[in-house]
């Protein structure tokens, strides 16, 4: 008979060199070279010299990348019985990720050697810039083993791993400002194009107009609404109502802006230029024109006299101006009229004014003479304006002398008988 020896398995489980009925000669040796007794003990024994395997945890997560490939690690513990040596198979099944577009399946064998307690599984994770939801794989263990003793998988099994989508589909204006042209009458319609930087699944984005320096309802009609693309659909546009005009003024802007804007998969964000401006481009002119292309003046024959002339603009918004200066025709400034030159300018609301010109009378008999009125460098306070019409006016100093001169006849003389007697035609 053996001495009694105290194994490993612990100390409830003695150890005999000797082998027959009364003891265990078919099991696994808590340790080499020895059998152990049948009795009690053997449960004992038995559960001492197992092991067990199972994930650190249940899940796990790893960020996806927008390229290339990276690799996750899961880790399986070992534990209760290490000194053998243990084995536990694995492998790769899809959840809601697919093997060789979202990740590398793999499988194979992790070896705990003695005294070992923790192997790690390595996944590839392949990276890419779709936005997506967040996808899941499984890893399973199977086919648990240990030298000596016994070996079980224990906890979460499989355990399941998250691809987490890092990507973010960007849903932005195609460009930060558009324009429109007014029109004279009747309405226009302006587009203004939204895009998304990724086409996967829906997503939608609300949006609204406000005013800048042009008012909804007499410039263009307000408009608010929900933009939705369907999957693959990377553009939508939104469609504003324009109101023409024949008033003159400056160009004016609207805003419209982007707000909650959602995805099907992944993060969304709003992105680029927002309010985007749109400028409702002012296409009607104010024109500037002399009343008459011609007017005419009577000279007098004295002193001074005062003529008008009339400029007339055809949009009476805002303030307006033009410069004007007299020019010789036949008419000589400094004796026939007083030469004169200086601005005209046109409050709010009034859409005449007048040029004063003097005129010099005398008593010269002369032919009628002119003399020019050039208007230029017209401004508008709003939108273009324009000199149009005759330019320039032409003023006639018509003359008022009476013509002719002194006529001298010679007498006719006649002497009858001494009597001389002189008559006159």
């Amino acid at each position: 008979m053996g001495a009694i020896v105290c194994h490993d398995c612990g100390s409830g489980c003695q150890a005999y060199t000797w082998t027959d009925g009364l003891h265990n000669s078919s099991g696994n040796p808590c340790d080499g070279g020895y059998w152990h007794r049948k009795s009690s003990h053997d449960s004992c024994c038995s559960s001492n010299c197992s092991t067990t395997l199972s994930f650190a945890s249940g899940t796990s997560s790893i960020t996806e990348g927008n390229s290339g490939t990276s690799v996750h690690t899961i880790t399986v513990n070992r534990a209760g019985y290490t000194s053998g040596t243990a084995t536990v198979d694995y492998a790769t099944s899809n959840g809601t990720a697919t093997a060789g577009s979202d990740y590398t399946a793999a499988s194979g064998t992790l070896s705990f050697g003695s005294g070992v307690t923790s192997q790690t599984v390595s996944v590839t994770i392949a990276g890419d810039t779709g936005n997506e939801n967040s996808e899941t794989f499984n890893v399973t263990l199977s086919n648990p083993t240990q030298t000596v003793g016994s070996a079980s998988i224990t906890g979460t099994n499989p355990h399941v791993a998250t691809i987490t989508n890092d990507d973010t589909s960007n849903i932005l204006f195609a460009a930060g400002t558009s324009s429109v042209t007014e029109g004279n009458s009747g309405t226009s319609t302006h587009t203004v194009t939204v895009n998304r930087s990724d086409t996967n699944g829906t997503a939608t984005v609300d949006y609204a107009t406000s005013n800048g320096t042009a008012t909804a309802g007499s410039d263009y009609t307000a408009a608010s609404g929900t933009l939705s693309f369907a999957n693959g659909e990377g553009s939508k546009d939104i469609s504003i109502t324009i109101t023409g005009d024949t008033g003159n003024e400056s160009s004016e802007t609207f805003n419209v802006t982007l707000s909650s804007a959602t995805s099907q998969y992944g993060g969304v964000a709003i992105t680029g230029t927002n309010p985007h401006v749109v400028t409702i481009t002012n296409d009607d002119t104010s024109n500037i024109s002399f009343a008459a292309g011609t007017s005419s003046v009577t000279e007098g024959n004295s002193g001074t006299k005062t003529h008008t002339v009339t400029v007339n603009r055809s949009d009476t918004n805002g303030t307006a101006a033009v410069n004007y200066a007299t020019s010789n025709g036949t008419a000589t400034a400094g004796s026939d009229y007083t030469a004169a030159s200086g601005t005209v300018n046109f409050a709010n609301g009034v859409g005449s004014a007048n040029i004063t010109i003097t005129i010099t009378g005398d008593g010269t008999v002369e032919s009628n003479e002119t003399f020019n009125i050039t208007l230029s460098s017209a401004t508008s306070q709003y939108g273009s304006v324009a000199i149009t019409g005759t330019n320039p006016h032409v003023v006639t100093i018509t003359n008022d002398d009476a013509g002719g001169g002194t006529t001298t006849t010679l007498a006719a003389t006649t002497t009858t008988m001494g009597v001389t007697t002189t008559s006159s035609p």
